[in-house]
């Protein structure tokens, strides 16, 4: 049998993951309870209407990241806009970016409902994640 020098056999590779692999820590509870001096902070926009260049009518909504408590490191920053009729749509950025989404205007008149989630990593000590829930702040538009 022709073997790699580099490549560990089956055995040892799945022995070597088990010893190198630390169980990951539990996450921090999305939970809008949390205490201000854990994570990082968030400020969702209500939902509001815009004209796109084409001329159609849209919905759109931000979430943006506000301030951190040491060691956190923002990772991700997520917003979702649903509208009354069952349009759902969400986008996602890495750190320290203000995400928007945008969706059709339907119905026109309509109560949409913005929603958001903001996550971090302790990067100095644990890096135990975790993740701030914002909202949801309806709107008719």
């Amino acid at each position: 049998m022709i073997r790699n020098w580099w490549a560990p056999p089956v055995a040892a590779a799945t022995v070597l993951s088990g010893v190198l692999a630390a169980p990951a820590a539990p996450a921090a509870a999305d939970d809008e309870a949390l205490p201000d001096d854990v994570g990082c902070h968030y400020s969702l926009s209500a939902p509001q209407l815009v004209q796109r260049a084409n001329g159609d009518r849209a919905v759109r909504a931000t979430l943006s990241p506000t301030t951190c408590n040491r060691p956190a490191a923002q990772t991700d920053v997520i917003v979702c806009l649903k509208s009354e009729s069952g349009y759902n749509r969400c986008n996602k950025l890495p750190g320290w970016q203000t995400v928007e989404v945008v969706i059709p205007a339907v119905p026109a008149g309509g109560v949409f409902t913005a929603t958001g989630k903001g996550c971090w990593q302790y990067i100095l000590d644990s890096f135990t994640p975790g993740c701030r829930a914002v909202g949801p702040i309806e709107a008719r538009v």
